[in-house]
């Protein structure tokens, strides 16, 4: 299930899942949240999974991201992004990332005759 709306100028997108597995008795649900204002987004995503067997690992990861034009190439932005996860009942319960993704948006002009 997913919602999207605008808020004092903001994009904000809401969703939830769930997924049960009846031959692994297993249950996973996910929820995650983001806005975008501008050049600036800002989210969250939890995950949390109940196995009938073994762990029951939880997740949780933010994130926060900046874009900025590319040299002033109409249709080209950098995206400067940065996330921290944390994790229980698994191996490597932390994680902190950084990211730079460049974009470029192309344009088809289509003829119609």
């Amino acid at each position: 299930m997913t919602a999207n709306f605008d808020l004092s100028g903001a994009n904000v997108n809401i969703a939830a899942s769930r997924l049960e597995d009846d031959n692994t008795d297993q249950t996973v649900n996910s929820y995650a949240a983001n806005f975008t204002y501008g050049n600036f987004g800002a989210g969250v995503i939890l995950s949390e999974e109940d196995n009938a067997t073994g762990p029951d690992p939880d997740k949780t990861t933010t994130y926060i991201a900046y874009s900025v034009p590319l040299f002033g190439i109409k249709e080209a932005v950098v995206t400067f992004a940065g996330s921290y996860s944390s994790a229980s009942d698994v191996v490597d319960d932390e994680t902190t990332a950084a990211r730079v993704r460049f974009n470029y948006t192309f344009k088809t002009a289509f003829n119609s005759a």
